[in-house]
């Protein structure tokens, strides 16, 4: 971005820009100039270079005789924020607003003052393509995703839409109300008493659709409340998964006890007994996480082709005993389980239970379970505890934490050999 693009006034950076020759049939104005409403250098030249963008293409549209490139809604707010102004609907400006925009756009391409003025008709999206619309606005926070990620990260939301539109037919977003929330809830009673599903599920559904409505909602500068806010179905107490106890980890360590089972699914399973990571993580290893010929072997959970639970997931865990001899025998990770990891935990479930190797109700996620239980009866310090397992520090963090070394030693006589 050039700098002689920004300027200050007053302490407010300011862009102006002059109108290129080859344009100027199309914008009277000689500069384009308006406030960046910031004080952060930084911010202005993002804005600034937004601007830029967008008056380059709407004048290059326009000069081919083209679409002008502001044919949704959303290109049309987003074009408005390039003028220095918030999009409002021409009613809902003040007199003093009006004007101020008229003149800012006087000169100013037709689509420029549309944009300006407000007076670009509502968005015509309807819940058949909300999903769409909220996937592409979700894109930033979705790009380390995996394709397996993705596709269990849509599962509830297309659920959802569907049932919505199940129950009172596909409409404008716009015209979705409180009426159209009460159904689907009133549908989701009925399937919780007929115990087709649970509560939770239930819960989870009205979530989706009040962050794709709202998702809409704010990118089209709506106000108005939220039709699915507060509709929650009280649920019972949420079961915790059992831990797998030590006695029955002991028997599944021995020779011979999973004999049977496919080589990366034993692997798995014998990793998580001694690291304590969730499946995912295990299953996800690349080669380059994977660190045998280390002082201290080690894996490395790390937000690479994929994203982890939370950014405290990240971490570096020790391999020892039965978890260092599954690695040496894959030491590129899991390549048939990696972007299916579901086959691999519904495999390993599988045969524990047929050879009731894990109590009734257990399962391999049972083992992270247990190794925390490790943990607390080894008296581990609690930002230990929370380092190793991945979880959130109570509080604020300082320092770097524990070395490889030291949590070997910590890990060394609670592993299974």
């Amino acid at each position: 971005m050039e700098s002689e693009n920004v300027f200050r006034r007053g302490g407010v950076w300011q862009f102006r820009m002059r109108v290129p020759k080859e344009f100027a049939h199309l914008d009277k104005r000689t500069f384009v100039k308006f406030s960046l409403k910031t004080h952060d250098r930084v911010e202005a030249l993002v804005k600034a270079t937004e601007a830029k963008e967008r008056f380059l293409s709407l004048w290059m549209a326009q000069s081919c005789g083209q679409s002008t490139g502001l044919d949704s809604f959303e290109q049309i707010v987003r074009h408005c924020r390039s003028l220095g102004f918030s999009y409002k609907p021409l009613e809902d400006l003040t007199d003093e607003e009006f004007m101020a925009r008229a003149m800012a756009t006087l000169d100013a391409p037709p689509e420029s003052a549309i944009a300006a003025l407000g007076l670009a008709d509502d968005p015509s999206d309807t819940t058949a393509s909300l999903m769409e619309f909220f996937e592409d606005a979700r894109r930033a926070e979705n790009s380390n995703k995996s394709d397996f990620q993705m596709e269990k990260w849509r599962a509830p939301f297309l659920r959802a839409i569907e049932l919505f539109n199940a129950t009172n037919g596909i409409k404008p977003v716009k015209d979705v109300c409180r009426a159209d929330a009460i159904a689907v809830h009133s549908k989701l009673l009925d399937r919780i008493e007929a115990a087709e599903i649970g509560a939770s599920s239930a819960n989870r559904i009205m979530g989706s659709l009040s962050s794709m409505w709202s998702t809409y909602a704010k990118r089209s500068q709506w106000e108005q409340p939220n039709p699915f806010r507060g509709l929650h179905i009280k649920e019972r107490r949420k079961q915790l998964r059992p831990p797998v106890p030590d006695e029955f980890v002991r028997q599944i360590v021995k020779p011979g006890a999973l004999d049977g089972m496919n080589g990366e699914c034993k692997a798995i399973l014998l990793t998580l007994i001694n690291t304590g990571c969730r499946p995912s993580e295990v299953i996800g290893l690349r080669k380059e996480h994977i660190h045998l010929q280390h002082n201290n072997p080690h894996i490395q959970i790390k937000p690479e082709g994929r994203d982890l639970k939370t950014s405290e997931s990240e971490r570096d865990m020790p391999l020892i005993g039965v978890a260092l001899e599954a690695m040496r025998q894959y030491p590129d990770g899991f390549a048939r389980y990696r972007e299916t990891p579901t086959n691999a935990t519904a495999t390993i479930n599988k045969f524990l239970k047929a050879r009731k190797l894990v109590p009734a109700g257990c399962t391999c996620y049972g083992f992270r379970h247990s190794f925390q239980d490790r943990l607390t009866s080894s008296d581990v310090q609690e930002r230990m505890a929370r380092d190793l397992m991945g979880h959130r520090l109570q509080g604020e963090r300082y320092g770097e934490g524990a070395t490889l070394e030291h949590k070997a030693r910590i890990l060394d006589p609670i592993s299974f050999k």
